[in-house]
């Protein structure tokens, strides 16, 4: 890829503008080089020969932007590390549950009978996981692509392609931009409360631990989503509520599902608890409140790749407080 192109791509991601065509021909791309980390120095030499003499206030900006340009494109070489890769050996794990736990085992069969999945002895997984205040982009071994909100994870066995399904566990949020293959074998994502069936599309899971209730959206294609007792079929902007008893299609804003990979935080009608866990996940920090709110009003707002000061700002206006941000620690003082 030449640097005009490269430099163009920059300047896009910079700006706001880059479409998913373009980060996907991009992907394309950087998985024909044998070598990721010289793509990475490549597209970084590139970036420091622009000229941005006018599009910072200063150098810590810049190395900001760069960060993020670095998860957008999927740069970082993420080494794996014992922390992200565990053996699970059933065997070992059968002897000690005989013993103190016999229902686990009886648990766990249920579980994989019901998604038509096994796993075999000293079957290895890896598990790519964010903290609060983290997002990251991953690519699976068949070229699909996910991009794991903050405080998300999602495992897979390092055999991926070997079995007659590609399946995935996930916990939190997650946006999947799956490949389709020559075979047509099926991709499956399995959250919590259901199991969502593709070939090759894009979507978003949203399985979050504090909410009983999952979300699935679909951006492009096709998917089928089901629990032990329903299933539906979803189409382009089309989203399934799963409750404790139920699936049930209903209606959404696409910004509030999608926007969030974009590095748009955005949020519409919601109530301070909402808006508050939202930037604690999205900046990675602790709210602690002193005195209570004169009004309990809905918020609305929209932040392109804003600090959280500037965030803070905006909402001190219309909710009456002040704020103090000591790292990870922001003390909200309500006039």
């Amino acid at each position: 890829m030449a640097p005009q192109t490269i430099e163009k791509l920059l300047r896009k991601v910079q700006n706001g503008t880059c479409t998913e065509d373009e980060l996907a021909a991009f992907h394309e791309w950087m998985a024909e080089e044998s070598n990721k980390s010289d793509v990475a120095d490549y597209v970084k030499d590139v970036w420091q020969n622009i000229d941005h003499q006018t599009d910072f206030e200063s150098e810590t900006d810049k190395s900001k932007m760069w960060n993020e340009i670095e998860t957008k494109l999927h740069l970082t070489t993420e080494a794996e590390s014992p922390k992200s890769k565990f053996t699970l050996n059933t065997g070992f794990l059968m002897r000690v549950a005989a013993v103190i736990l016999p229902f686990i085992i009886i648990a766990a069969y249920t579980y994989y009978q019901r998604n038509n999945s096994s796993i075999a002895d000293n079957t290895t997984f890896r598990t790519i996981s964010t903290e609060k205040g983290m997002k990251k982009w991953t690519t699976l071994p068949d070229g699909s692509m996910v991009y794991l909100n903050s405080n998300s994870s999602i495992s897979f066995a390092t055999n991926f392609l070997e079995g007659e399904e590609r399946i995935v566990k996930m916990e939190g949020e997650a946006f999947f931009k799956v490949q389709k293959l020559e075979d047509k074998k099926p991709f499956k994502v399995i959250a919590p409360k259901t199991v969502v069936r593709v070939l090759g599309t894009s979507f978003t899971v949203r399985a979050l631990a504090k909410n009983n209730k999952e979300y699935i959206a679909v951006l492009t294609g096709k998917v089928n989503v089901a629990t032990d007792k329903q299933n539906i079929d979803l189409l382009p902007n089309e989203m399934v509520e799963a409750g404790e008893q139920n699936l049930e299609k209903v209606a959404f804003d696409p910004n509030e599902m999608f926007s969030w990979k974009d590095g748009i935080l955005y949020y519409k009608n919601a109530s301070p608890d909402e808006v508050w866990n939202k930037l604690e996940n999205w900046y990675g920090v602790e709210f602690r409140f002193e005195g209570k709110p004169s009004t309990q009003k809905e918020f609305s707002g929209i932040f392109r790749n804003e600090v959280l000061a500037n965030v803070l700002e905006g909402l001190s206006f219309s909710a009456g407080f002040d704020y103090k941000i000591n790292g990870k620690i922001v003390n909200i003082h309500f006039k």
